[in-house]
């Protein structure tokens, strides 16, 4: 990775401008489990900032913080939206927990 940075900065200095104001980026691995998929559909179209509050008042809402099928499908939509879940976030989130209760989901 830091080779292909510092190609870039190197190559085009539009590039280089922007890996030194924002810094160089950083690849973060997430096992694909349930609580990944959550956190991918709760971060869709939103600011990183946003959706990392919304994912803590979602998560505060969870017995133990716990991000499971059974967790989520203890609450009612009406309470995940309250934590700032769209209807339709809400509803995939919802989905996803029904499906992945019945046994793993094929990607």
């Amino acid at each position: 990775m830091r080779k292909a940075i510092l190609h870039l900065k190197k190559a085009d200095p539009v590039m280089r401008a922007i890996i030194e104001r924002v810094g160089a980026y950083r690849i973060q691995h997430r096992e694909p489990n349930f609580e990944t998929l959550v956190r991918s559909i709760v971060y869709q179209q939103l600011s990183g900032k946003v959706a990392f509050v919304i994912l803590g008042r979602l998560v505060a809402m969870l017995p133990d913080g716990k991000v499971t099928p059974e967790s989520i499908l203890k609450l009612t939509p009406a309470r995940m939206r309250k934590a700032g879940l769209s209807k339709q976030k809400t509803a995939y989130i919802r989905d996803l927990a029904r499906r992945t209760k019945k046994g793993p989901v094929e990607v």
